[in-house]
């Protein structure tokens, strides 16, 4: 007697709704406190299923029914969320649990027991995570670069900023759940040499370029987001279009291949002298270069082609060509139209129909003068950190103005050192590492990662590249950094932002989800046991009701510390939802998950929460099983949690 009335004060004391269905009249049971939940006086009415289907939101109702149906049907714990209407308006979110506990001998269910929850709670906590995404969101959105997330190799895009989508005339829901070759390349498969797929099967950074169909050139880097334990939990993909560098790019490369050409086919001024440096013959391209008519051209002194001030230095640099002490000189020309062409010529002696003559190969520089000014403009203005270097020595030849601002040097002060003599790297022999590696990267694999401090003491971040290049007969090495401080900045707060909950700062529930899969494979390939613990605070809804939601928060984040404080670095705790956490025990078998389950319980129980009071835990404790999938173990742990607070709560309960 004494046990019935224990249980009968339990009921009654118990702000949960409890409900008793007897099948076979159809009458369901419910206890005071879920018809006082729902704004009504004890016993108000009558309760069936009809009448249980009829308070419930029309949008809930026919996925509660077809889920009560299913576990009629094979057994296993219910566990729906739905809504319910209030007698006075608005709608209860409410959690669904039961079972059934009753079957004729026939099999067929005669009697479910289970629980109604107020979860508005957990609803609102939702709500300000949903809130915390918009926040995400606009950050983002300010970007001018793509911004998109992957958590796994299926390519699914989960999170996409505007200028992502905008690229492809969409909104950001239109493209967030698609694959991302369906939204960018219109096909069914995944583009060749994808980076965010060489990401996830190598772990490292990965970059390529990709055209859309509307034409533009994209640069795509993907990069690799770990967790705390170096687990990688996704890829964020950035991409920045390129077009109008791509096609500068092309018609450069195209400039220098007809200029290769043109010198393949002699196009340069050739002319054929006489001893008296009298034109004999010239080829097409000094007809068309210089302006004049083949006759005006022969029989003239080649001297006359040289501006006045220059024609006796010229006559000194004949003597010597044909003292065989000189090859080249560097005279311009005058075009037929009055222009000075800068030239270089090389002479060769030789014979021409039968007598002495002299060859001379002719470049107009005019070109090359060009050139030497893009480049030297390209090379000072650049916002990439830029420095032209002695391979052997590593004295700085010049720099730009982005490098010098970045660190605070002078250019008299960098001019003639070396890297290490300015700070930038601790050695030599870190220098030639350095050089080497990035030397050895062809061009479609990713940069070398640098790391120093900027003229303010801030990390910096940067991603070079090292390419030979050539002035006149010395070897140089041009160093290109490009400064990826911010980007990596914005990954790190992304990161966080997808793995972590925001009141605890406790790993968040998709999170968990993925290292709780990942840790079920590395325990059955290594045998090992492996452990969860399931926690409800006990009545939180009170703590809310009474001392308001910011005392309700300040409990969780309180919890989550005391929790934490007694765990392994090895041992995953995250919010679960609302006032759930979830704890991941690898290496821990069912006894030792329930024991530390007890000293959690005892650790949040025994010290009081300011003026809140005394706040207690339900446990529920379970290992895992050989052959057991990620949901059938959270579906066990979930049931010992369910027993726990069918019991009185305030305790552990191990399945």
């Amino acid at each position: 007697m004494a046990e019935e009335e224990r249980l009968r004060l339990v009921l009654e004391a118990t702000t949960d709704g409890i409900w008793d269905w007897d099948l076979t009249t159809d009458k369901v049971i419910w206890n005071d406190a879920w018809f006082a939940a729902l704004g009504h006086p004890p016993g108000a009415f009558a309760v069936t299923r009809e009448v249980w289907a009829d308070l419930m939101h029309p949008d809930d109702r026919p996925a509660v029914l077809a889920e009560v149906a299913a576990r009629l049907a094979d057994g296993a714990p219910l566990s729906v969320e739905f809504r319910l209407r209030r007698a006075g308006g608005g709608w209860l979110w409410t959690l669904g649990r039961g079972r059934v506990v009753a079957r004729d001998a026939a099999g067929a269910p005669t009697r479910m027991v289970g629980t109604h929850t107020d979860i508005s709670a957990c609803k609102r906590a939702e709500a300000t995570a949903a809130a915390s995404e918009r926040e995400k969101r606009l950050i983002l959105g300010a970007i001018s670069d793509m911004v998109t997330f992957y958590d796994s190799p299926d390519l699914v895009v989960r999170w996409a900023n505007q200028a992502a989508a905008e690229s492809v005339g969409r909104r950001p829901e239109e493209v967030i759940g698609r694959t991302c070759h369906a939204v960018w390349a219109d096909s069914a498969e995944p583009c060749a040499h994808c980076p965010v797929v060489t990401c996830f099967d190598t772990g490292r950074p990965a970059e390529t370029t990709r055209a859309t169909p509307d034409g533009r050139v994209w640069q795509i880097r993907a990069f690799p987001v770990h967790d705390a334990a170096e687990a990688l939990t996704g890829v964020v993909e950035l991409g920045r279009d390129i077009t109008q560098t791509h096609w500068l790019d092309r018609a450069l490369k195209s400039g220098h291949g007809n200029l290769r050409a043109f010198f393949n086919l002699s196009r340069d001024f050739l002319m054929v002298l006489d001893d008296s440096a009298r034109i004999i013959e010239v080829n097409t391209a000094t007809v068309d270069g210089l302006g004049y008519p083949r006759g005006a051209l022969i029989d003239r002194s080649a001297f006359s082609l040289i501006p006045e001030a220059r024609r006796a230095e010229a006559a000194h640099t004949l003597e010597a060509i044909m003292a065989g002490t000189c090859q080249e000189c560097a005279f311009p020309l005058i075009a037929a139209d009055g222009r000075v062409i800068p030239c270089e010529t090389r002479v060769t002696r030789g014979t021409w129909n039968g007598r002495p003559a002299l060859f001379t190969t002719t470049r107009d520089l005019s070109e090359l003068t060009f050139q030497r000014e893009v480049f030297e403009k390209t090379f000072r203005y650049n916002n990439t950190l830029m420095i032209l270097s002695e391979p052997e020595t590593g004295r700085f030849v010049d720099v730009n103005q982005a490098l010098l601002d970045t660190f605070g040097l002078s250019y008299q002060a960098a001019i003639g050192h070396t890297a290490v003599e300015l700070g930038l790297l601790p050695d030599v022999e870190r220098r030639q590492t350095v050089i080497q590696e990035a030397l050895a990267r062809h061009a479609e694999a990713p940069p070398l990662e640098v790391r120093h401090v900027d003229r303010h003491g801030a990390p910096f971040i940067g991603e070079l590249r090292i390419v030979p290049i050539k002035g006149g007969d010395r070897d140089y090495l041009l160093c290109m950094i490009n400064d990826v401080t911010e980007q990596r900045r914005l990954m790190r707060r992304l990161e966080h932002q997808a793995t972590h909950d925001p009141l605890t700062g406790l790993f968040n529930r998709q999170h968990a989800q993925r290292v709780i899969d990942g840790e079920i494979r590395r325990a059955q390939r290594l045998v090992h046991p492996a452990s969860l613990v399931m926690i409800d605070v006990d009545h939180f809804k009170r703590v809310n009701d009474r001392f308001g939601h910011p005392a309700g928060d300040q409990v969780l984040q309180e919890v989550a510390a005391r929790l934490a404080e007694r765990l392994r670095e090895t041992d995953m705790l995250a919010r679960w939802g609302g006032e759930e956490f979830l704890i991941l025990l690898p290496g821990t078998d069912r006894d030792g998950a329930r024991r530390l389950a007890e000293t959690l319980r005892q650790a949040v129980g025994g010290a009081p929460f300011g003026e809140v009071g005394r706040v207690t835990l339900s446990l529920g404790v379970s290992a895992l099983r050989p052959g057991e999938s990620v949901s059938a173990w959270l579906s066990r742990v979930d049931v010992a949690l369910y027993e726990a607070k069918h019991a009185g709560r305030d305790r552990t309960v191990a399945v």
